[in-house]
């Protein structure tokens, strides 16, 4: 599970949990990069109306191998804190360095120094061998 919310956030029991096995993700060659991890998105933070947002419910695929600095650039970044994971973008808001939710309900936060990047969303999937790169 993947929170679009904030930090301290509780993971919510809001029905997106699998029964059994999770689903069997079918990749074209160029959709697939190795080492990929598929998450389940639970929130709404990365959600701003948008054909680049990242919605409540989707599956997102994470390229682990594509870190760079904790401020490195704008992309969707998967990073673990104490609660779980959560993703944001990387960006500069009033010249601070700042981790934003694409949602404007939701303020910048700062990165905490236990907090682990985790890697970059490179595409939400969309069905078998359909993928959305962001």
């Amino acid at each position: 599970m993947l929170q679009a919310s904030v930090p301290e956030a509780p993971v919510a029991d809001d029905g997106l949990a699998w029964e059994g096995p999770p689903p069997t993700l079918v990749l074209t060659p160029t959709q697939y990069r190795p080492h990929a991890r598929a998450m389940l998105v639970i929130g709404h933070s990365m959600d701003d109306g948008s054909e680049q947002a990242i919605r409540h419910g989707d599956i997102v695929l994470v390229d682990p191998r594509i870190l760079g600095s904790v401020y490195h650039n704008t992309r969707n970044t998967v990073i673990s804190t104490r609660n779980g994971y959560i993703v944001k973008e990387r960006g500069l808001v009033n010249g601070k360095h700042l981790l934003v939710s694409r949602n404007p309900d939701y303020p910048p936060i700062k990165f905490d120094p236990e907090w682990r990047m985790e890697g970059v969303v490179y595409a939400r999937y969309l069905g078998k061998k359909q993928v959305k790169f962001l």
